[in-house]
């Protein structure tokens, strides 16, 4: 199972205060006696904190939904089955926490891709380029509400801010939800960095990765319903948003300047190609009824002559 490296970097830590809650998505009681079984092989003082909760088999229930009933603790993090977290994974979420009580704490997390391989019948990774920190911080609200840029790993949330969470829309889509929740959570509680690089992301292949681009239509959805609901309440701003959205309204005003004086060149340019194209209508009809007078009938064998007379003279 994947899932064990993941168990074994949880019980290396150096902090053991914390508690591990396995979901089992959509598996029958064998499944869920595999993974009880396996975290029994682990050692007893850690084995006692791992609790496995299944979803059932209709995919009805919302992971982090569950996981937030069953979890007692006071922060909550999410790690995927493949990723693995360095020793200090706990340790810096409980510095960080100590004097930023109500918080959600982000962590770094590193990327690195992986390929996957059967050795002696076991799951063995082959790592394919170097790790990446692809959200190295500070947080960015204003980011985070344009797209999706960041992964919910890396994060302590407080349990609190997350108690009757559903997804939006109903949505099954897991990155949505993931989007949805750093968000709410993130503007209700306020962020601060831990500074520290302590989960690797191992990703495999082509698998889902939080910096590809989402179906436009659905992320619309999606942020209309959670700003929605983010603009009923009072939100918490990171440090420095104030004078993103200041130099944001700087701008934005400029912009309406300049798009007003070419707006004004724009009206200019259009009388005068109408000016012309006027011009040109009147000088077309003056041509018409010239053609159409009598002298320029009658004058006819005179053009005629001279064009003539310019075809015969000789070359010199």
């Amino acid at each position: 199972m994947a899932v064990a490296e993941t168990l074994l970097s949880l019980a290396a830590q150096t902090s053991q205060d914390f508690e591990v809650v396995v979901l089992v998505d959509k598996a029958g009681d064998a499944e869920i006696g595999d993974f009880e079984d396996l975290v029994e092989s682990f050692e007893g003082a850690f084995s006692v904190r791992v609790r496995v909760v299944g979803l059932g088999d209709d995919g009805s229930r919302s992971p982090m939904s569950a996981g937030v009933e069953a979890a007692q603790g006071t922060f909550v993090s999410v790690i995927d089955p493949d990723d693995v977290v360095f020793a200090h994974w706990v340790e810096s979420f409980a510095i960080a926490a100590a004097n930023n009580d109500g918080r959600v704490l982000r962590a770094t997390v590193a990327t690195q891709h992986f390929s996957i391989s059967s050795d002696r019948g076991r799951r063995a990774y082959t790592s394919i380029d170097r790790p990446r920190c692809l959200w190295p911080g500070p947080f960015d609200v204003l980011g985070h509400l344009d797209n999706t840029p960041g992964p919910i790993f890396g994060l302590a949330i407080p349990r609190s801010a997350l108690v009757g969470w559903c997804p939006p829309l109903g949505t099954s889509d897991l990155q949505l939800e993931d989007w949805a929740i750093v968000l709410t959570s993130a503007l209700s509680c306020g962020v601060t960095e831990t500074g520290e690089v302590t989960y690797l992301r191992r990703l495999i292949g082509d698998e889902w990765d939080s910096s590809k681009p989402l179906d436009d239509a659905s992320v619309d959805e999606a942020r209309r319903t959670i700003v929605s609901r983010l603009d009923q309440r009072d939100v918490t701003m990171p440090a420095g948003t104030l004078q993103t959205l200041k130099t944001q309204a700087d701008e934005n005003r400029a912009l309406r300047t300049e798009v007003g004086s070419l707006r004004a060149e724009l009206d200019q340019a259009k009388g005068e190609s109408d000016r012309l194209v006027s011009s040109r209508a009147d000088a077309s009809r003056q041509v018409e009824e010239m053609r159409g007078s009598a002298s320029w009938r009658l004058s006819k064998p005179v053009r005629i002559a001279g064009r003539l007379a310019r075809q015969l003279r000789p070359r010199r």
